[in-house]
């Protein structure tokens, strides 16, 4: 939008605002100021999307143009009127329909500021149903219904999330008990952003119009951090800059590195990686956020463990925090706030717009392995859990050699399957690999397990990667997932051995009946050394990071449902705690009602990270669920086994 036109609409806008309108001149937006791209903190320049800033002179600059400025003031800025303890005093974010609610002509000129990048999007399935929204859509109900469970479909819509259920699954394609659509969990509005300016003036409005406030990426969190009823959303898929460095420098490392916006996906990290003949740690699934909540949950990859986990990986980040400022975050500049953001967590430290990661050389060879072991046949139930047993106890010796194994334990109705799929050696050959897997197929073959493994050899990661990991499945409101990291110990020592396997592991998939989804991975490197930071320490000790789910039919009641979440959380993992206790779960891939989700997720650093989350948030600006500082906060209106968010966010008291 150029200045001009810019004028035209606040002029327009003039009698519904009570502005004060005089011609402005602008970057972009009518409150941005253009930096310099040295400007930053860090070695790296900033990106063009980081020079176009919010800052005091810019915004002083529109003084004489509108009386209310205020509400887009920083929290230490000169323009608004202050009451320290005003927002302390108000119980819950204002809502829509609240007298306190921005009006329209507010969110008006929201969006001139802004340059245009407010969106008020409906949810994906609206097309199907008829009522507020309009008429059924066919046409498009059947485009969307058949790529519902996809994760394009979900990451290109400002609001939608990957898991339904935890947005209240309020509007599904296949239409509901009611067949009524609402907006349930999803954000209200959402800034499409494309610059910092944009993130500064959505985080200033929402603190001080104090207004609920999340953060998308993806969408692809599986606790429900995107969600958040009646709020603004900053969505920075868009954010997709990327810069290689070969030669690059800090006090603490010198090397090659990549600095990427936020919204760049596993797919781009990938690909830009193999240009440059190296590579850059970031998810199995194409479509994950490699540089958003990924990142900042701490990140496992093929590689953790020769290089450790995504957030070992950081050098810095460029952040607009909640007071509305755009820092650099690293061990230079902010070290706090660095080190809570490496592994403490996304959508609660602030709005990260790009990400400074090391660059690995590529392996000379790399090989990765597939088979299947099933009941039937010449394989006995008995013999499929002696291999199973077997398997399970090597664990800690595959991560020691830097192996990663992505598996399934099914359990269908007694008979069993065990898919591995990839076994991934990063520095191997194929015929290297062939014979580390030698003593375990030929201890197999004497129960009577045979296997025929697929071995494939491969000279880049990029290749393995399409060939062996893909996107997942998205749009599922009919399954609760939940994970724990069973500790190293819990396979070297004979004893513990026995009971994590007798009595969690096997026990969950043969006599509860439940699929188990395998990561053979460790959270650090062989040499056991990693950078200070929030990284969960359950990680450091793991050997195996395993999901199991609840689920339940299309047709299943609200009672059921429930239950089904209650005995996941209170008996399937509970005994899975029970089994590894002082360890922990995966914050991005578990359950959202994991009991005592502080020591789960972050473990000892969780007091550091309060006072870090204090110090930088005293507001609760940001919040997401099971978030540092979440326990302050409630959704209301909740079934306690299925934590959405689709309610008012209220302080407790």
């Amino acid at each position: 939008m150029t200045p001009a036109s810019t004028w035209m609409r606040v002029s327009a806008l003039a009698p519904l605002a009570g502005l004060i309108v005089c011609p402005i001149a602008a970057a972009t937006g009518p409150a941005a100021d253009k930096l310099s791209a040295g400007s930053s903190f860090a070695p790296a320049e900033l990106f063009e999307a980081e020079t176009i800033q919010l800052t005091d002179e810019s915004l002083a600059s529109l003084a004489g143009s509108f009386d209310n400025l205020e509400i887009f003031d920083f929290a230490d800025g000169k323009i608004a009127k202050r009451d320290e303890d005003a927002e302390e005093e108000l119980d819950c974010k204002v809502f829509p329909g609240d007298p306190e609610w921005p009006s329209e002509a507010t969110w008006d000129l929201f969006n001139i500021l802004i340059d245009g990048a407010l969106r008020k999007p409906l949810p994906l399935a609206s097309v199907c149903y008829d009522g507020a929204w309009g008429p059924v859509d066919q046409a498009e109900c059947e485009r969307v219904a058949s790529q519902w469970q996809t994760s394009q479909l979900h990451f290109e819509h400002p609001t939608s999330v990957m898991s339904p259920l935890l947005a209240g699954n309020t509007c599904p394609p296949t239409g509901n008990a009611n067949n009524i659509c609402t907006i349930g969990g999803l954000p209200v509005y959402a800034v499409e952003a494309t610059d910092v300016m944009q993130i500064q003036l959505a985080v200033n409005l929402a603190r001080n119009m104090n207004l609920r406030l999340v953060v998308k990426n993806t969408g692809h969190d599986f606790g429900g951090k995107s969600a958040g009823a009646g709020a603004l959303s900053v969505w920075t898929h868009r954010l997709k800059d990327i810069q290689f460095y070969p030669d690059y420098r800090t006090s603490c490392y010198q090397g090659p590195a990549f600095k990427m916006g936020s919204g760049v996906q596993s797919r781009e990290v990938y690909e830009a990686a193999d240009e440059h003949d190296v590579i850059v740690m970031g998810g199995e699934g194409r479509t994950v956020g490699a540089m958003g909540g990924w990142t900042m949950g701490g990140g496992h990859s093929p590689f953790s463990s020769l290089w450790g986990m995504g957030a070992d990986q950081v050098l810095s980040m460029e952040i607009v925090t909640p007071d509305g400022r755009f820092v650099t975050a690293s061990r230079e500049s902010n070290p706090d706030l660095f080190w809570a953001l490496c592994g403490g967590g996304g959508g609660t430290w602030g709005v990260v717009t790009s990400v400074v990661v090391k660059a690995h050389p590529q392996p000379e060879k790399m090989a990765s392995m597939r088979f299947t072991v099933a009941t039937g046949g010449a394989v006995t139930v008995d013999a499929f859990w002696a291999a199973m047993r077997l398997y399970f106890k090597q664990l800690p010796d595959f991560t020691d050699k830097g192996f990663y194994h992505y598996f399934f334990l099914f359990n269908f109705g007694g008979s069993y399957l065990f898919m591995m799929g990839p076994w991934f050696a990063p520095t191997m050959g194929r015929d290297e690999l062939l014979a580390e897997t030698k003593p375990l197929f030929d201890a197999w073959a004497e129960l009577g397990v045979v296997v025929v493994p697929e071995v494939q050899e491969y000279t880049g990661f990029l290749r393995f990667w399409e060939e062996n990991l893909g996107s997942e499945t998205a749009g599922n409101p009919n399954t609760l997932t939940a994970s724990r990291l069973f500790p190293r110990e819990n396979f070297l020592d004979e004893a513990k051995f026995n009971r994590t396997w007798d009595d969690a592991l096997r026990w969950s998939v043969e006599e509860k009946g439940r699929h188990l989804l395998g990561f053979t991975i460790a959270g650090q490197p062989p040499h056991g050394r990693h950078p200070n930071n929030s990284v969960n320490p359950a990680w450091r000790s793991a050997a195996l990071h395993a999901i199991t789910a609840a689920a339940w039919d299309d047709g299943a009641t609200a009672e059921e449902r429930s239950q089904a979440a209650w005995e996941l959380t209170n008996v399937i993992t509970e005994r899975w705690r029970e089994v590894t206790p002082g360890a922990g779960a995966y914050m991005s891939e578990a359950d959202p009602s994991e009991p005592n989700f502080q020591q789960s997720f972050y473990g000892d650093k969780y007091d550091r990270l309060f006072e870090i989350k204090k110090a930088y948030d005293p507001h609760g600006v940001f919040y997401a669920h099971t978030g540092v500082g979440s326990e302050e906060w409630f959704v209301t209106g909740q079934d306690p086994n299925i934590p959405t968010q689709n309610g008012r966010l209220c302080r407790k008291r």
